[in-house]
């Protein structure tokens, strides 16, 4: 897995909320800006007719999706291409089909996103969100809608609760997903804030 350097991601993310400071302090002119940053609800965003890039899309994600995300600016930051070697959750090492990354914040609550690289269709994608919606420990629903078809889940597990939306968009399968510590975490809360998260997923992943 290749690590990237923290201090770049951690500058463009302070720069950022310098920014967002700054215009809080002009007259009142000035802060009703309408190029001012704001999160967007997965409900409010038509994913529908999005194209995703089957590509690497890291570094085009907003910082401030990533802090609005974490509830604080990132600890830590990694990403992976496809073919890459990665570490997965049990410790095993695999080769990726996928690009991939995840911010952790200093609570370890965790913002990721990846794409797979092989192009998938209407039926591999179907197959795919009725397995998703069988995992243990998780609850599905089927919208907001993120792609066509899409699923999303809340799920809870010894680690804590993991809320995602995964779904296609043209023949990329993109998933996202925001993880926290506290099992006793609201998982509606979590839903709604991953929500907006899957957005800026998506806005960075979209292809012109």
């Amino acid at each position: 897995m290749r690590r990237w350097v923290l201090a770049a991601l951690v500058a463009v993310v302070v720069t950022g909320a310098g920014v967002a400071a700054g215009t809080l302090l002009l007259g009142e002119d000035e802060s009703s800006d309408s190029s001012a940053f704001s999160t967007t609800p997965l409900e409010s965003f038509d994913t529908t007719t999005l194209t995703v890039a089957r590509a690497g899309f890291c570094d085009d994600v907003d910082p401030r999706q990533v802090e609005a995300a974490l509830g604080g600016e990132p600890a830590d930051a990694s990403a992976y291409d496809n073919g890459d070697e990665v570490t997965l959750a049990d410790g095993v090492s695999d080769v990726a089909h996928e690009f991939g990354c995840t911010w952790t914040g200093a609570d370890d609550t965790e913002a990721r996103g990846w794409v797979f690289a092989p192009p998938v269709g209407q039926d591999r994608a179907r197959r795919l969100a009725r397995d998703a919606e069988r995992a243990e420990g998780c609850e599905s629903s089927p919208t907001p809608a993120y792609g066509a078809p899409s699923v999303g889940l809340v799920c809870r597990d010894a680690d804590g609760v993991r809320a995602s939306y995964r779904g296609l968009f043209g023949d990329a399968w993109l998933t996202c997903e925001l993880a926290v510590a506290d099992r006793a975490s609201d998982p509606a809360a979590l839903r709604e804030r991953a929500g907006t998260w899957c957005v800026g997923i998506a806005l960075a992943a979209a292809r012109d």
